[in-house]
């Protein structure tokens, strides 16, 4: 198993989510940090601070929705690099749609952890 160097920031509201999926994470991928937050506006400030590899972002967040903290990272020259992935309570065309145009290079259910991973696999590079 290779080790590996790679940073993912994820930004959810629910604490037991972040937690077990930040657990996850870092059992199958030796070597990951995982960063947890649960604001918008912590988030950017720790994707400044922290430059991850990879962003998971909840799109239902309180100060700063997922949608409109994708477009401010996609639309944003320094960090336009770092894959985002959006996590949806519902997906519907609309979401789909949204997605698309704040520039996320993926729309995944919260509740699909096999899909989550899959696509941390692919953006990483594993």
């Amino acid at each position: 198993m290779t080790t590996l160097n790679k940073k993912i920031l994820i930004v959810d509201t629910d604490t037991l989510f972040l937690d077990a999926i930040g657990k996850r994470l870092k059992e199958l991928l030796i070597g990951v940090e995982v960063i947890a937050c649960s604001d918008g506006q912590d988030a950017l400030k720790k994707v400044r601070r922290q430059h991850p590899d990879l962003v998971i972002i909840e799109d239902s967040l309180a100060s700063i929705d997922g949608y409109k903290l994708s477009r401010l990272l996609k639309f944003d020259k320094r960090y336009q690099m770092i894959p985002v992935i959006l996590l949806a309570h519902h997906i519907d065309e609309q979401s789909a749609s949204l997605s698309k145009e704040v520039g996320a290079e993926e729309l995944i259910s919260r509740f699909n952890n096999a899909a989550i991973l899959e696509k941390v696999k692919l953006y990483l590079k594993i």
